[in-house]
């Protein structure tokens, strides 16, 4: 074998080192540029103005009441270690998909060995995984877009307890019990999606069945969900989400949107079409044969998965995984938003494991060959996501582009003027919430942008950095509560 072939299956059969070495370069060189970036869209609701996260006393009060408590601790210690800088939220979101990273190489490793699969193949497949994972620019929407990234505050803390709960299967101890335990109260306080946690342990459990003491160790898990619905319940803001959700639109408009939002981050992950932080996706007014398609190829894959198992014992439990994991953003409760990028974060995971093993798989069959499209193939995602990072850079240019993807939207076209106004450009802001209105006469957001232009025009008054106030993003319900 050359010895550029055996540099490679050194490296990726051997993790401890080189693998992990490979993992942080990659998402190194996809994610430097995000450092720079500033804030956008939801971040000013969400963080820059909004007066919850700065001070220590407002931030107390709103604990009590307010809903992702840990998240709200996370921004309130950025913005202040930050002193109200992007570059804080930034880097702590750099750091954690890094971790994310590592515990996806972590568990699939373990799964592939639960699995009996070599443990050479395992610790390949791992490997090329966690690539993926790392440099896959679906992702950056939970990376570089910082009210996104709650998306990947979660999964970190939901990741590090099922990697706890496997070490406690492997090697006991409780205190690995009550670790896992705590990443799960973590990943709840930080986003209620991680309530899908304790559905993944017992899926982990099935990869080498074993019935002992299994009901000791779930049942606190199962509690804390009950008594986490009911307090949601209790809450105003809950109760006022909720509704919000439920009259959206019908159970059964809502399956059909499903399917067609699922295909876009499918098609999205798979770059068949460009990134779009804002896509201009439409509730179908009923059953076509491109719906058809489309729900006949999401269930032929879901039965790949399922029935690959005799084969690959693996390929189920990624199949329930990916299906697990959208439950909680593509299910039963509508979102005004059809599909966001971020909604891919944690179920492609799965899929990421998938293509790990076809490239390990290629890579011992021919080294040289598919080493080389392996590395080029990683190369080519990392310098995607490093370009799509560079959108982020600033709002005219993130709306530019979502423009460009999105030109009929209302939403992008109202945000898209706010971002020229910002640039001084106040004629063409006009024009852009005048289009805005074209497509929806009700728009209340651009009916106010547009007098507030036009009233700024008519005054001649100086542009200065406080203009945004005047102004009003129209952010998306997919973050709220």
């Amino acid at each position: 074998m050359s010895e550029t072939g055996a540099g490679l299956v050194v490296t990726v059969r051997r993790p401890g080192h080189g693998g992990l070495v490979l993992l942080a370069a990659l998402t190194a060189v996809a994610y430097a540029n995000v450092l720079g970036a500033g804030f956008q869209f939801d971040d000013f609701n969400v963080i820059a103005d909004n007066p919850d996260i700065h001070s220590r006393a407002a931030l107390l009060a709103y604990l009590p009441h307010g809903i992702r408590p840990l998240l709200k601790l996370r921004d309130a210690l950025l913005w202040s270690l930050g002193g109200g800088q992007p570059l804080a939220f930034h880097a702590c979101s750099v750091v954690v998909h890094l971790l994310n990273t590592g515990l996806v190489w972590h568990l699939g490793r373990r799964m592939f060995e639960r699995c009996a699969t070599p443990a050479p193949h395992a610790q390949s497949a791992a490997v090329f995984g966690a690539a993926l994972f790392a440099v896959l620019p679906v992702n950056t929407e939970a990376v570089t877009y910082v009210s996104g990234s709650s998306v990947a505050f979660s999964a970190m803390f939901m990741l590090a307890s099922l990697a706890m709960y496997d070490a406690f299967l492997e090697r006991g101890g409780g205190w690995r019990w009550l670790a896992c335990f705590g990443f799960f109260l973590g990943g709840l306080a930080a986003r209620e999606t991680a309530a899908t946690l304790p559905v993944l342990l017992l899926l982990w459990d099935a990869l080498a069945p074993s019935r002992r003491g299994r009901l000791v160790r779930h049942a606190p898990f199962w509690l804390v969900l009950i008594a986490g619905l009911a307090l949601a319940v209790l809450r105003t803001r809950y109760d006022e989400f909720f509704a919000v959700s439920l009259s959206t639109r019908a159970p059964w408009d809502n399956a059909l949107a499903q399917i067609r939002g699922l295909c876009w981050l499918l098609a999205q992950a798979l770059l068949l079409r460009p990134l779009d932080i804002d896509p201009d996706l439409h509730v179908p007014d009923g059953v076509d044969a491109t719906l058809v398609a489309q729900a006949a190829l999401l269930a032929l894959l879901l039965l790949a998965g399922l029935v690959s198992g005799r084969r690959w014992p693996w390929a189920p439990f990624c199949a329930a995984w990916g299906v697990l994991h959208f439950l909680p953003t593509n299910s039963l409760l509508p979102r005004l938003d059809l599909a966001n990028d971020r909604q891919w974060y944690l179920p492609g995971i799965a899929a990421c494991w998938t293509l790990g093993y076809a490239i390990a798989a290629a890579t011992a069959h021919a080294p040289r060959s598919a080493g080389i499209a392996a590395i080029a193939l990683l190369s080519a995602l990392a310098w995607r996501t490093h370009e799509r990072n560079l959108d982020y850079a600033d709002e005219p240019s993130l709306w530019r582009q979502t423009l460009s993807q999105s030109p009929d939207k209302p939403r992008v076209l109202n945000n898209y003027g706010v971002a020229l106004r910002l640039e001084g450009r106040e004629l063409q802001a006009r024009a852009a919430f005048l289009r805005a209105l074209a497509v929806d006469p009700t728009f209340e957001a651009a009916r106010k942008n547009l007098d507030a232009t036009t009233d700024h025009l008519i005054e001649d008054e100086p542009r200065t950095d406080g203009a945004r106030a005047r102004f009003e993003t129209a952010a998306p319900l997919a973050e709220k509560p």
